[in-house]
């Protein structure tokens, strides 16, 4: 079926929600009106069906006459079906539109994936509320939270990107935000994350930029989700990456990229890593660097730095080597350093964009198969710490990577893709690092994360001191705020 004019997808109140993800209260979102005094009046029961959701399952959340925002299952052009019923004496509206009177009601409109339909209770003294039932497309009308039993919803939002949609849930599960990226030819990245900028909102999300490399760029949106800016990195990088990106207070963006190079990986032969043949790599491989890039408000670059010949080769070959043998997967500007975490390596590392050539890496974390003394001696900087307190041995395969105000790093250890000795193919062991420095860890609590899409378990890590982000195992990734 043909739906009918398309609604705006921004709902009302969005410049709240917008603050409200920065970690204050919802306060009063979603009621309307003016001019009464007490408690406005509230339907008493709603239903929504849709050609997607003939049985009317899909109200997320179930209806409570307190609640203003939901989210129904809609095909991409759709009709939705509506029945209430309220106390009588009240006046009923759909769209500004007066269904029939009655102790119950209802109405049937065209909608299409975005669009949201307002069901309006007014009284004679002008008091009124509104309920918001927002179209989903189905996989985006599934999310749903779930808290301990006895536990009250959470005030604070969770900006989510599913597919291609980007959207904004509330603790009750109802979307308050829902926008389709156009033209994004692949999704829109792994999260939508909010930044201050000269004490200004900014949303931020990736998308696929149309170029033959398949390569991504950055929105930048204001607090109405207006695109602001676009942002890649600049030559000669020419293959944004959409797992990190960073814009900064100023106006400058930290970006990554996985760049083509052709490198000499003879010298693997004398640890005994070979290629899917079992030969020796050779002279000319065709690799991905990881390389960081740090661009000026204006544009112009002003530091790039890249794994090539700052991270041991035979400590990566567990990964995609050698296409993408250090996989750089999260990025963090930090009053420390630049804080970025390899995946394809297992390891993490702190940089000084403000240190000379060779002489950025301050520290790094994570197994090894290099003897202490062949740091120095590879000219690769200083070798990783030690980490003391960990049952398991060691971190794998890490996302989220981010170093807390307190100075404790928290990441998500997928356990997976851990370093090996590569004349083995066995994980190593635990070894002693450098003893000047020693890194204790605590454990973290995991619990499934509903509504997860992928080949994997998705799970929400929790710190002991309160400071959690939802992280993923080949998963979507949501960032909680």
């Amino acid at each position: 079926m043909k739906a009918g004019k398309r609604r705006g997808s921004v709902g009302a109140g969005l410049s709240s929600c917008c603050t409200a993800l920065l970690g204050l209260a919802l306060l009063g979102w979603g009621l309307a009106g003016g001019g009464w005094a007490g408690e406005p009046p509230r339907l008493l029961w709603l239903t929504a069906t849709t050609e997607a959701d003939p049985e009317g399952t899909s109200l997320r959340p179930p209806f409570d006459p307190a609640l203003a925002h939901y989210g129904v299952a809609c095909g991409e052009e759709d009709l939705l079906q509506l029945r209430f019923g309220a106390p009588p004496g009240l006046r009923l509206g759909v769209d500004g539109v007066q269904p029939q009177p009655g102790p119950e009601s209802g109405a049937a409109t065209a909608v299409a994936w975005g669009d949201v339909v307002t069901v309006r209770v007014a009284a004679d003294s002008g008091a009124y509320r509104d309920y918001l039932i927002r179209c989903l497309p189905p996989s985006l009308a599934a999310l749903r939270p779930t808290v301990p039993d006895g536990t009250a919803p959470p005030d604070t939002l969770l900006a989510v990107v599913a597919g291609d949609w980007l959207a904004v849930l509330d603790g009750h599960g109802a979307a308050r935000f829902a926008q389709r990226v156009d033209g994004s030819g692949g999704g829109a990245g792994f999260f939508l994350r909010p930044f201050l900028v000269g004490g200004e909102l900014r949303w931020t999300h990736a998308r696929r930029d149309g170029t033959a490399q398949s390569s991504w760029e950055w929105v930048v949106r204001d607090q109405d989700f207006q695109v602001v800016r676009v942002v890649k990195t600049a030559p000669p990088l020419t293959h944004t990456g959409r797992h990190d990106f960073r814009l900064l207070g100023d106006g400058s963006a930290l970006l990554l990229a996985h760049e083509p190079a052709v490198r000499d990986l003879s010298h693997l032969g004398a640890v005994g890593a070979t290629d899917g043949d079992g030969q020796p790599w050779g002279a000319n491989v065709q690799v991905r660097d990881s390389v960081i890039q740090l661009l000026g408000p204006e544009g112009r670059v002003r530091w790039n730095w890249s794994s090539w010949g700052r991270i041991p080769l035979e400590d990566c070959t567990q990964h995609w080597f050698p296409g993408n043998y250090a996989h750089l997967n999260g990025l963090q500007w930090t009053e420390r350093g630049v804080l970025a975490s390899f995946r394809g390596c297992s390891t993490v590392l702190l940089l000084d964009p403000g240190a000379p050539p060779g002489q950025e890496i301050l520290w790094r974390l994570g197994e090894s198969n290099l003897a202490p003394e062949e740091w120095g001696s590879r000219g690769l900087g200083p070798g990783p710490l030690t980490v003391v307190g960990d049952p398991l041995g060691g971190f794998c395969g890490q996302h989220g990577a981010q170093m807390l105000e307190s100075g404790n790093l928290l990441l998500f250890d997928n356990g997976v893709s851990c370093v090996v000795d590569p004349r083995t193919g066995e994980p190593l062991m635990r070894r002693g690092g450098n003893t000047a420095e020693r890194w204790n860890t605590s454990w973290i609590r995991r619990r499934a994360w509903p509504g997860s899409s992928g080949r994997g378990p998705c799970t929400m890590p929790r710190a002991p001191w309160g400071c959690g982000a939802a992280m993923w195992r080949h998963c979507r990734m949501a960032v909680g705020w």
